[in-house]
């Protein structure tokens, strides 16, 4: 090529350097890592309590449950109505414990007995009258089903006044068959033991209310001596 022909190019010499040496330093340029490529960092996870203690050891110990109390009582209430006997060897010997469940006179407690049921004649200033108890009597016998002669039944305390029986309730209250291997006066025999051996302190007034209402055979059994 002639020199006027190289002066001639020259112009696009130059500009196409000028465009190789521009591409060539763009495809040179780093883009920086972005910060969220960064490890990550791991947080431990928190433990939850357990709240768990160390057991102790168990201070309970076995004791004889206390008898169930009776409801004191010092009005006379409701006679319920029909009531029917517990059977026992072919005689009517026990209430029924839905009319006749036994209560107790609410002057009368473990704390006071030495100044109440303990004390000689005690029964004669609580016992109500004759006047007081002869009707209720009739209508405790209707109620029980019987219509015979009064006579022939002891309007008995269930729990007895020498235990802290309630005096006149009709919960505490029943036409009891006088006479008979469960009867009345076989009863009295029992009354008699358990007031000497609460106020002996051998037993306690609860356990002797509740074994007397409970059932007043099987508590003669136990204290007086095998019965029929």
């Amino acid at each position: 090529m002639s020199s006027r022909e190289t002066l001639r190019f020259a112009p696009l010499l130059l500009v196409g350097f000028i465009l190789m040496t521009a591409c060539s330093n763009s495809g040179t340029t780093a883009t920086p890592q972005s910060s969220a490529s960064a490890v990550a960092q791991t947080v431990p996870t928190p433990i939850s309590p357990t709240g768990s203690t160390p057991s102790l050891p168990s201070t309970s110990t076995t004791t004889t449950p206390a008898p169930q109390g009776l409801s004191p009582s010092s009005t006379f209430g409701m006679q319920p109505s029909p009531c029917v006997y517990g059977i026992v060897g072919g005689q009517a010997a026990l209430p029924d414990p839905r009319c006749t469940p036994g209560s107790t006179n609410p002057a009368v407690s473990q704390a006071t007995i030495n100044s109440t049921i303990c004390v000689s004649g005690y029964t004669a200033t609580i016992r109500p009258s004759e006047s007081v108890t002869y009707p209720e009597k009739l209508g405790s016998m209707a109620a029980y089903g019987r219509s015979d002669s009064t006579r022939n039944y002891e309007y008995d305390h269930l729990v007895s006044l020498e235990l802290g029986g309630a005096a006149n309730s009709a919960s505490n209250l029943w036409p009891e068959e006088l006479l008979g291997a469960y009867g009345a006066r076989v009863k009295d025999s029992l009354e008699n033991r358990l007031h000497a051996l609460v106020c002996a302190g051998s037993v306690s007034l609860a356990t002797a209310q509740y074994e007397e209402a409970t059932n007043w055979i099987a508590a003669y059994n136990k204290y007086v001596g095998p019965l029929g």
